[in-house]
């Protein structure tokens, strides 16, 4: 294992991301679906309950009195009811608020509703209808209603109308409210009039408004294959089209080429149906009591419980809460609160991981990301209970070293060496997604889980020195060492040893470039007698000399660029 040492380098280190609590703060709540504050100073937090009432929970109580009771108004079933609560800014003046249901005929209602001479008791009588869309279909109905902390417009999440794959096709639709993220001037006049802000939604069923920045995060329920987070920074302008039912997450569906489309707004993440089924939009933390967690975007899978952080670009999992997430919760402080249908709600905190998972990386090139069959490194901050480095001495290759285990999905992988800051692990062949879930267990101690993008290659060469790959003589074959090339033939078990006889060869044609000539390719495969490491034998191609380029290439992908030196 002594060309391990080549790549056991230092890295830089990424903002920090801590392990979450959840603290169960409030029971005996009928179906909530979101707890939100009114911005008023009084601490209380109102609790939306979908069969139609709304409640007040305040100096550690529910009120025994309800704030609004429309359950003689609202369709309850499914996705149908009273879906969303939000307050204007100077509420406390303005003495009114604004609600989101599905009525008995099936409409989307936007309504305006006004207090009675007490704070705490609404006057359901008072009710103003703003909006009113008729659904065609029982389910994908929004809900969401938030004010922008910028604009101070009224944003109204709308789904598609329903069913599935968007029969009516209204998303796309601009003659339609339906698959459309809606905006309303509710502050600037009586009658308000509705404008489609941005299009292609599915069922944006929680979005929300960072309060420092105004960026809009929102969680868009996906058909059966991928569930998506969307951002749209302040400022972008109104027109956006986040692309359903033209595609689902980043996938293709109604265009077959919509990959080449400029005018679709792509997800910043989306994940599969191995690690969940309807996404749950959240919000970012913009407390005071957690500093790690400041900035950070949570969302989470109703059908599992998990739930994930987003920052600057890039995604943990934290330990799944085995709840039915239908909301998260903000109250005036910035404070943040996990909402579960099943009737509770938990108060979110945080303290700091026991280490950090800083990057996942290809293990020759250190660019972010793995690919199958491949060998990848993970830099940690420290690792509890490593003081050394401590390397595999056989094949196949142990998935624990030290007391450390690496799992990908799940499932716990191959390991080439551990330090007290690095491990090098074999990336399993067979991995059904388009991104792996990376998660470290040292010595009892875990963190969160890093979401890596995972390529079907990534090439990158070996090099003991950062930029010689290898050196040989001019017009004679030379020896390149890589990983990231993709399937092979012959596939060994995962961490064992690559035979010698019949070799393992690579499926996909494999290029390379000395000088910027193309050179004869004679082998590429696995190297025989090791795990994970790839071997191309080439040809230096006539004329080159010195200390030229080389470069490989899969897919259409190059590798960077490397040097070798001939004699």
């Amino acid at each position: 294992m002594r060309w391990l040492a080549g790549f056991l380098a230092v890295f830089p280190l990424f903002a920090q991301f801590p392990v979450l609590r959840f603290e169960r703060l409030i029971t005996g709540v009928r179906a909530p679906v979101q707890l939100t504050h009114a911005g008023d100073g009084s601490g209380r937090l109102f609790v939306v309950e979908q069969p139609g009432v709304i409640r007040i929970w305040q100096n550690g109580a529910l009120s025994p009195t309800p704030f609004l009771d429309i359950q003689a108004r609202v369709r309850f079933g499914g996705e149908m009811g009273l879906l969303g609560l939000a307050f204007p800014p100077d509420f406390v003046r303005k003495r009114y608020f604004y609600i989101n249901y599905v009525n008995r005929q099936t409409e989307t209602i936007v309504a305006r509703v006004r207090l009675t001479s007490d704070a705490s008791v609404a006057d359901s009588a008072t009710e103003q209808v703003l909006l009113r869309v008729r659904q065609p279909f029982e389910n994908h109905n929004g809900g969401q209603i938030a004010f922008h902390p910028k604009d101070g417009f009224l944003y109204i999440g709308m789904g598609d109308g329903g069913s599935a794959n968007d029969p009516q096709k209204n998303s796309q639709n601009p003659a339609t409210l339906l698959g459309k993220m809606v905006r309303m001037d509710t502050e600037g006049g009586d009658t308000p009039q509705a404008e489609i802000w941005s299009s292609g939604w599915r069922n944006p069923w929680r979005f929300s408004f960072d309060r420092e920045t105004g960026d809009l995060y929102a969680g868009d329920v996906g058909q059966n294959r991928w569930e998506e987070i969307d951002v749209e920074p302040n400022g972008t302008p109104k027109g956006r089209n986040y692309g359903w039912s033209l595609m689902e997450g980043n996938a293709c569906q109604d265009d077959r080429n919509c990959d080449t489309r400029t005018d679709l707004t792509r997800p910043v993440f989306v994940y599969g149906r191995s690690e969940g089924c309807s996404v749950t939009g959240g919000f970012v933390y913009r407390g005071t009591r957690y500093p790690d967690l400041r900035g950070v975007y949570l969302f989470g899978d109703y059908c599992n419980g998990n739930v994930w952080g987003y920052r600057d670009g890039r995604t943990v999992r934290f330990t799944a809460t085995g709840q039915a997430i239908s909301a998260f919760g903000e109250d005036e402080q910035g404070e943040l609160y996990l909402v579960d249908l099943g009737g509770s709600i938990s108060r979110i905190a945080a303290e700091a991981a026991p280490f950090q998972l800083r990057a996942v990386t290809n293990a020759a090139s250190f660019a972010v990301g793995l690919s199958p069959g491949g060998i990848g490194t993970i830099f940690t901050t420290s690792l509890p209970g490593v003081t050394a480095t401590i390397a595999a001495e056989r094949y196949p290759l142990p998935t624990s070293l030290g007391g450390v285990s690496v799992r990908i999905n799940g499932s716990a992988v191959p390991l080439y060496a551990v330090t007290p800051t690095q491990i090098n692990f074999f990336t399993p062949y067979a991995l059904p997604s388009v991104q792996a879930e990376v998660s470290i267990v040292a010595n009892g101690a875990s963190g969160p889980a890093a979401v890596i993008a995972l390529n079907a290659v990534q090439p990158a060469l070996f090099s003991g020195d950062g930029e010689f790959a290898a050196a040989t003589q001019e017009g004679s074959i030379v020896s390149l060492y890589a990983t990231g090339l993709g399937d092979v033939t012959n596939r060994p078990a995962n961490g064992a040893a690559a035979p010698t006889s019949p070799l393992a060869m690579t499926r996909e044609p494999i290029a390379v470039a000395i000088g910027g000539r193309s050179a004869e390719v004679l082998f590429s495969g696995l190297a025989p007698g090791f795990a994970g490491l790839y071997q191309i034998n080439a040809r230096v191609p006539a004329g080159v000399s010195g200390e030229p380029p080389v470069v490989v290439t899969a897919r259409g992908i190059d590798s960077p660029p490397l040097k070798i030196r001939l004699r």
